[in-house]
């Protein structure tokens, strides 16, 4: 995660809100606090001793009369990883700096050399030191990877292959190997190939071709792991690995995988119990406990002994750092995970009592600074424990303390709770404002069953019901202002195509899929088309068919939501309603230089026309003269529903550009020949459509029933033929860019 803090001035008034603060060593002013004070890049040499350095970390370091305190400004490869400061100190003229990144603790040490720090750097586990420097700086961000990496051809190619979308990737690195086989770079290159071979056993070659090939990398102990975890005999891996290799870096990880292959519960439980004694302090004890929570809660009897430990550890397992989150707001890490089990307790009611100290301590420990949607969550969770205690009155004061602290109305779970709260005490009209409310946003729980009732009890019957809550959604106020954006006086004629991958069931994808429908709003269809496909995660998503999951097949799509800007996929990423602001601009950030490159390919006198129940689609496509030679290019014909109506557990109401049908294979119509125009033509009925749906649906919902009794509560498998659009585009084969794409308006 990026976070931004406050600039050195304000740091030392405000030094409540850095990350961790220790008493500073007395040291001559020159060699003391003061000379590592502040903001500063470290870049780091590979443990190797050869290659680049490569900038890895800025860290704000404040000294005061009571302490050295630190906080991470940026992190390599934000925000794939995230960090966070374990320990600063100054002792002797030496800065002495821990942070964690993405779960591995590193160690710096240095002293001041003219204007910079100069010192060594070591992670958890690894018995090779590395060296690293620290240079001023102003800047809030590391430099881009292209910047940093592009101070010798070997790196520009590295970076360059790096950011290829998969397929194209692993091309591009076998060719920089051929390249540059001397290259500090090539460990990493040939690592990365190794990673992507999709066939296990041709993974563990791969990875035992790694060892061989570049055996003083640092990642041969990540290759040696991943092979022992590929092995079909996983556990006597595990096991051998750990005895060959004592010391390695990933021991740690190593005997936590160990004790997943054991299939004997109780054998198991000892073994976690042992891991969790050995490393109280990891992040997989942390993971232990987590999992041990709710069936211990849901046990018959309840073993209040060992849910207390196993509460105890997983409390003391999480990380207690306070991390500055902007100059206004810090976040607790450990009133999190005291979060978590109180409203775990109060989920399964049971031991209400320590459910309510803990969240007690939590709110405590979070204190005023706490960022209000979790302060919001942590208040929240403080009246269902005082509402499951049947302490009401106090009950509803923290619920509406909740909805004041979030700054809107609260969450689903918040106003669930305010609806219990106001039907025990006679308000049934505050009580289904309440319900519907948080209906409208979601919640889980027993939402609908209290809202229904209730509903029937003043109405008479449900007959209104939908009416009401889509009027409710369709009133809400936008997340964002998308703007609108103005095609330059020359364009280029190129239509971007903004693909999304997501799904109903799919709760952090309500970001992506309010900002595709910004998208839509900012951009008129001659700048950029969209399709949204969606997919069966995490859960039964009925408009979900046989050419969506084909085409999230060609990016092999993953989690959702995933967006692909003309055919470069973008990391997936979610988030609430809240964080939808975020996505559109990293969307439009990808889309409007795009607009500005020369398509590869034209689509020129393209109709379609309903007649009857038929939608034919006509036209012409011509690929560029500079396209790739030797290259192949394939043309598809989408067929879309521009909105559906579906409620799934995101609480999305409406869902816009939805895949319905790729219109002769999913492969699409192949293009070889540049300069040469192809007429296609495509067509399809309504009907047989409605039928291909109905059928796909019918296999997916046997197949489940075998697990457990499953059908669809809505099938939305009827098209509406008003509501239909038509989508071409032309794709390369090999890199999946988009040469060019277009909306087409249905005549009818």
């Amino acid at each position: 995660m990026r976070r931004h803090v406050l600039r050195l001035s304000l740091l030392i008034a405000l030094c409540s809100l850095a990350s961790v603060s220790v008493p500073c060593a007395q040291a001559p002013a020159s060699t003391g606090p003061a000379a590592f004070a502040g903001r500063w890049q470290f870049s780091v040499q590979p443990a190797t001793g050869s290659g680049p350095a490569t900038p890895y970390l800025i860290v704000q370091i404040t000294a005061s009369a009571s302490g050295v305190t630190a906080s991470i400004v940026d992190v390599f490869m934000s925000p794939l990883f995230s960090g966070k400061v374990k320990e600063v100190a100054v002792k002797d003229g030496q800065l002495e700096l821990v942070v964690e990144i993405s779960g591995r603790q590193i160690s710096f040490q240095g002293r001041r050399v003219g204007d910079r720090i100069e010192g060594t750097t070591k992670a958890a586990g690894e018995t090779r030191e590395g060296k690293w420097e620290g240079k001023t700086t102003t800047e809030d961000s590391l430099p881009a990877p292209e910047t940093a990496a592009g101070r010798t051809p070997d790196a520009k190619a590295f970076s360059a292959a790096m950011n290829n979308p998969r397929e194209a990737r692993t091309v591009a690195l076998k060719q920089f190997l051929v390249d540059f086989p001397a290259s500090p770079l090539a460990p990493q290159a040939a690592f990365t190939l190794a990673q992507g071979t999709p066939n296990p056993t041709d993974r563990i070659a791969a990875y035992q071709r790694f060892v061989q090939d570049y055996p003083k990398s640092i990642q041969v102990d990540d290759a040696r792991l991943q092979i022992a975890l590929l092995e079909t005999d996983r556990g006597a891996a595990l096991r051998k690995f750990i005895s060959d290799f004592p010391t390695s870096r990933n021991r740690e990880r190593a005997e936590y995988e160990l004790t997943l292959t054991i299939t004997n519960a109780a054998d198991r439980q000892a073994a976690q119990d042992k891991f969790t004694t050995a490393y109280p302090r990891s992040i997989y004890a942390s993971d232990i406990y987590r999992s041990q929570l709710d069936p211990l809660m849901r046990a018959k009897p309840l073993n209040e002994a060992r849910l207390n430990a196993v509460i105890d550890g997983f409390i003391n397992a999480s990380s207690d750092m306070t991390l500055p989150l902007n100059a206004q707001y810090t976040m607790n890490l450990r009133a999190g995970a005291m979060n978590t089990v109180a409203d775990r307790l109060m989920a399964n009611e049971v031991m209400l009592d320590r459910a309510l100290d803990i969240i007690q301590k939590a709110l405590a420990l979070a204190g005023e600074k706490e960022e209000p949607g979790s302060r919001a969550i942590f208040t929240t969770t403080h009246g269902q424990v005082l509402f499951k205690l049947k302490r009401y009155d106090e009950a509803g004061d923290a619920l509406k303390r909740a909805v004041q602290i979030s700054g809107a109305e609260g969450s689903g779970e918040t106003q669930l709770f305010l609806g219990k709260f106001y039907e025990v005490k006679g308000d049934e009209d505050a009580a289904l404002a309440a319900y519907l409310k948080a209906y409208e946003k979601g919640s889980p729980l027993d939402t609908k069953v209290s809202l229904e009732r209730l509903y029937i009890k003043k109405y008479g019957s449900l007959a209104s019901l939908e009416a009401k809550l889509d009027e409710m959604y369709l009133a809400k106020p936008k997340p964002f202002q998308p703007g609108h954006y103005t095609r330059p006086a020359a364009p280029t004629g190129k239509t971007v195509l903004a693909e999304l991958f997501t799904g109903a069931e799919c709760v952090p994808c309500v970001a992506a899929d309010l900002a595709f429908d910004g998208l839509t709003e900012r951009f008129d269809r001659q700048s950029v088309a969209v399709l949204v496909y969606h997919l069966h995660i995490p859960g039964p998503d009925p408009m979900t068919n046989d050419d969506t999951e084909a085409r999230a097949k060609v990016y092999e799509v993953k989690a959702t939501p995933t967006a692909v800007i003309d055919g470069a996929a973008l990391p997936a990423s979610g988030g609430s309603a809240a964080m939808a602001e975020r996505a559109f601009n990293e969307y439009k950030g990808k889309i409007e230089p795009r607009l500005a490159a020369k398509p590869l390919a034209s689509l020129t006198g393209i109709k379609a026309k309903l007649s009857g129940e038929t939608i034919s689609v006509t036209g012409d496509v011509t690929l560029s003269p500079d396209f790739a030679a030797g290259s192949t290019a394939a043309l598809h014909v989408v067929l879309v529903e521009d909105s559906i109506r579906y409620v799934g557990a995101n609480g999305v109401r409406f869902h816009n550009f939805v895949v319905r049908k790729l219109m002769g294979t999913p492969a699409g119509t192949p293009l070889t020949k540049a300069g040469a125009k192809t007429p296609f033509s495509e067509s399809v009925s309504l009907s047989s459509v409605t039928t291909s749906l109905d059928a796909y649906l019918d296999k997916y919902e046997k197949t489940r029933s075998q697990r457990t009794p499953f059908t669809f509560k809505d099938r939305v498998d009827t098209l509406d033929p008003k509501k239909v659009l038509v989508v071409v585009f032309a794709q390369d084969e090999k890199t999946k860019e988009i040469l060019q794409s277009v909306v087409v308006t249905v005549e009818r």
